[in-house]
């Protein structure tokens, strides 16, 4: 029985550490960041051996721009006035300590951007995105800082903790075909399986546009059975044979979907052999992985395939998309980008003045939520005050309407 005891008073000493490292209450303001490219750690101040991990919490953004990290603050409390951020390269606070106050401007969604830098003594400040000084390139790189937070609310507390952070690679998010056809002939049928990889970060949204040589081979039928992707998020299931072309656009509503170490059946697309010939089967650069965090395209390697038929010596091999960069990807906008600008509102979950795929990514982010911004108000299709299924397909309605999915 002691040993029980002591078992519940381990888990609930555990329960309020996490309870007041996490936990964004009326009565205490307490960040715990996220990171885009690495990993923070949070440590209590008076108890360093403390140490919380986390990989997402909304609302709360952390990017890391090498070598110095760029922080995003924001929250969703109400009654906060100001935050005072305290910066500084030593635990006691008494060596290049920077601090940072700004209010809570409720009407820009409460953000305090903050740009530091504490081995050239030069500090740039950014309130409700308006830069106040340009900050100067550091030397060197911290992997250590250590910061206080300080809210003024109704129960203005103070929060101490030490942040770590550790470098890690860009998200990247692979598209990829396999298959296991060899010695065809014309008439023969053969499948290639579509697949996708992301083990760095969950992405929510996956665009898969193909382009073949439709005098070797043509499209029968495209099968999602085994996909990871549920039948009723398959926003676009197409093909043309007069065209060469094939369209799938799949949805994972938040927290999104993340592999483990292997590629995942996105889809099955069967054929059939026309003519003699090299067969070839590339992604057009118009694909996408949308992730679920910011809702930017991940899409790093797209490797094509290329098929001898009737006799052609040339084996199958993946073959990199010609369209394909060598380097990390480069956060960019919605394939889409043909989408409706007619001034409306309605769709547009991000402000840009265009409904596209990225809106689309950014509807599946906030799937089941009722707390919605200025922009994500724009997502709630029917007006109800939370996204769901409704808003999903209102969206993909849409998008049809504007011709970015057909």
């Amino acid at each position: 029985m002691r040993g029980f005891a002591h078992l519940g008073l381990l888990i609930l000493l555990l329960i309020g550490i996490i309870a007041g490292v996490y936990l964004v209450t009326s009565g205490n303001l307490n960040f715990l960041p996220i990171a885009k490219n690495g990993e923070i750690k949070f440590v209590d101040y008076n108890n360093p051996s403390q140490e919380i991990t986390s990989t997402y919490i909304p609302r709360v953004k952390v990017r890391l721009s090498a070598p110095w990290p760029f922080k995003t603050i924001s929250s969703p409390i109400k009654d906060v006035t100001t935050v005072k951020i305290t910066l500084a390269e030593d635990p006691k606070f008494s060596r290049n300590t920077k601090s940072l106050e700004s209010p809570f401007d409720l009407t820009n969604k409460g953000q305090l951007i903050v740009d530091y830098s504490f081995s050239e003594a030069t500090t740039s400040t950014k309130t409700n995105t308006k830069k106040t000084k340009k900050e100067e390139k550091p030397k060197g790189e911290k992997k250590v800082l250590y910061a206080k937070f300080e809210s003024s609310n109704n129960k203005s507390k103070v929060k101490n903790a030490t942040i770590k952070l550790l470098p890690a690679p860009d998200s990247i998010a692979n598209l990829l075909l396999s298959t296991t056809a060899a010695d065809l002939l014309p008439d023969e049928e053969f499948s290639v399986n579509l697949l996708a990889r992301s083990d760095q970060a969950e992405a929510n949204l996956f665009v898969a546009k193909l382009n073949f040589s439709k005098e070797f081979a043509e499209v029968t039928s495209i099968e999602t059975s085994d996909s990871f992707i549920s039948p009723s998020f398959f926003t676009e299931k197409k093909f043309d044979n007069s065209e060469g072309t094939i369209s799938l656009v799949g949805g994972v509503p938040a927290p999104g979907y993340k592999t483990q170490g292997e590629d995942k059946v996105m889809a099955k697309i069967n054929f059939k052999a026309k003519n003699n010939g090299l067969f070839d089967l590339q992604f057009a650069s118009d694909s996408a992985i949308y992730r679920n965090l910011d809702n930017k395209n991940i899409l790093d390697l797209k490797n094509g395939i290329k098929i001898p038929i009737g006799g052609v010596t040339v084996s199958p091999s993946p073959q990199s998309s010609d369209t394909e960069s060598s380097t990390s990807p480069t956060p960019s906008s919605s394939p889409g980008e043909g989408g409706s600008t007619d001034g409306s509102t309605k769709g547009d979950g991000n402000g840009d003045g265009k409904i596209d795929l990225e809106d689309l990514s950014i509807l599946l982010t906030y799937f089941g939520s009722s707390d919605l911004d200025e922009n994500i108000i724009n997502l709630d299709i029917n007006n109800d005050g939370k996204i769901n299924t409704f808003d999903y397909s209102g969206l993909v309605a849409l998008l049809k309407s504007s011709g970015v999915i057909s």
